[in-house]
């Protein structure tokens, strides 16, 4: 075995087995697909050597209906993904992936790529419905309704590629459009372009950088907005002007500590 088959070995010690498992099996799938001299009855010997011994101590101990899956690289496989995959309920996972939201400063891509790991847990019967239920969050998830109305328009034929490709066309275009309007020093369309009333903070900012975003609104309780702007404010309630203006500067200075947390 050459040197660059020592650095296929699986990491036991990972804090995500399953996952340090998952990259094991493709690293492994790729040397057999370059090395195609390694017969198949074969690749369970370098399969079981770069498991290492925790490994080898597990398939010692696996019972197998037919003693001839003891040398099928499918059926081990199978065993290790039996003893390592997280019993996870996948209706919980298909919640969690429902209430993803695309981030402040997280493009649209880096969303995509956090909702497909998410979407793996999801169990979706096959690929086609994998990639509807992704556009769907893509289309919910999005900040910038300007492209959740773009996507809506495209209708059923619509794929996770275009999908992806339109997100990206829109934020080119966003850019495009202030730097234009910058070389071209038009105060009023930079402040167009720049800020907007916002319906979560009730100030003016760019369009990405919320402060109310992820604080929770003191009238209501519920997140993403401050009591300024609530519409669930219940009549005869104490006025939240003087407390939200308490509040701005505390939730942003939050907000800082948790950016620096992660």
């Amino acid at each position: 075995m050459s040197s660059n088959a020592s650095e296929l070995v699986m990491h036991w010690g990972s804090e995500n087995l399953f996952e340090s498992f998952r990259f094991f099996k493709h690293r492994c799938a790729l040397y057999f697909s370059v090395k195609k001299n390694i017969p198949v009855e074969k690749q369970v010997d370098h399969i079981l050597r770069l498991s290492g011994e925790e490994g080898l101590w597990r398939y010692n101990a696996w019972t197998f209906d037919d003693d001839a899956d003891r040398m099928n690289p499918g059926a081990i496989w199978c065993k290790f993904e039996e003893c390592l995959e997280p019993q996870t309920n996948f209706r919980i996972s298909r919640f969690y992936l429902r209430e993803y939201k695309q981030k402040n400063t997280e493009s649209i891509d880096d969303f995509m790529a956090r909702c497909k790991l998410q979407a793996k847990k999801c169990r979706f019967r096959d690929n086609q419905e994998t990639e509807e239920r992704l556009i769907e969050q893509m289309i919910t998830g999005t900040r910038h309704p300007e492209l959740r109305k773009l996507l809506l328009s495209i209708g059923m034929k619509l794929t996770l590629q275009e999908a992806l490709n339109n997100g990206r066309t829109h934020k080119v275009s966003f850019n495009h459009m202030r730097q234009m309007a910058e070389i071209r020093g038009d105060c009023k369309e930079i402040s167009a372009i720049k800020t907007s009333q916002c319906r979560h903070c009730g100030n003016k900012h760019e369009k990405e950088k919320c402060p109310a975003w992820g604080t929770t609104c003191s009238a209501c309780g519920k997140k993403n907005h401050w009591a300024k702007v609530c519409t669930n404010k219940k009549e005869g309630t104490r006025n939240y002007s003087q407390k939200e203006n308490d509040e701005q500067p505390k939730a942003v200075a939050r907000k800082q500590i948790q950016k620096a947390e992660q």
